[in-house]
């Protein structure tokens, strides 16, 4: 779970986030573990993975604090429109292409609140031969956009006017980041 500097995010205290990408639940399953009082929803473009979540929302008593529903993040939808305490975008920043990157972080800035953040995990290119398979089954799957470079996704953030960026290597060698963004 990300941390906000004075530790907002797995401190105490109200929490409102919203999952882009969602799948399984299993990361607001996360936040909610780490923050009793965080709420929120979860988005996604597959409608029966949507319905798997909801059950196992219920399953784990966590349905009256976070909900999913099918949505694109591109695409005007009330209730995603915010505003949001924290964002996330786990493993997925290379479902959008690149030429709609800094249009899509503009987006999310504008439904963060202030001292909101926008958390994102992936893996990167690299030189090594995770990078590599990855980048190659990326390349070879519709509908999915090269991984590009850390860098360049902290260039994005910038452009798209976010002030404050924060890169983490997650695993030791390997180009797997936790980036956090605010305003």
């Amino acid at each position: 779970m990300v941390e906000f500097a004075q530790g907002q995010v797995t401190g105490k205290g109200p929490l409102t986030m919203l999952e882009v990408g969602c799948g399984s639940g299993i990361y607001l399953h996360h936040a909610a573990c780490a923050n009793p009082q965080a709420t929120g929803i979860g988005i996604d473009l597959q409608k029966d993975v949507i319905a798997e979540t909801c059950k196992r929302l219920v399953e784990w008593g966590l349905a009256s604090r976070f909900r999913v529903m099918y949505a694109d993040i591109r695409q005007a939808c009330a209730e995603t429109i915010g505003p949001f305490d924290l964002i996330t975008l786990y493993n997925n920043i290379y479902y959008f292409p690149e030429t709609e990157r800094v249009r899509l972080l503009v987006s999310l800035r504008e439904r963060l609140k202030p001292g909101g953040k926008l958390a994102m995990v992936s893996l990167f290119a690299g030189k090594t031969v995770v990078a590599a398979n990855f980048e190659l089954i990326l390349r070879s799957t519709l509908g999915c956009a090269p991984m590009g470079t850390v860098e360049n996704l902290v260039r994005q953030l910038h452009e798209s006017g976010f002030r404050e960026v924060n890169t983490k290597r997650l695993i030791p060698v390997q180009p797997f980041y936790g980036v956090t963004a605010s305003l």
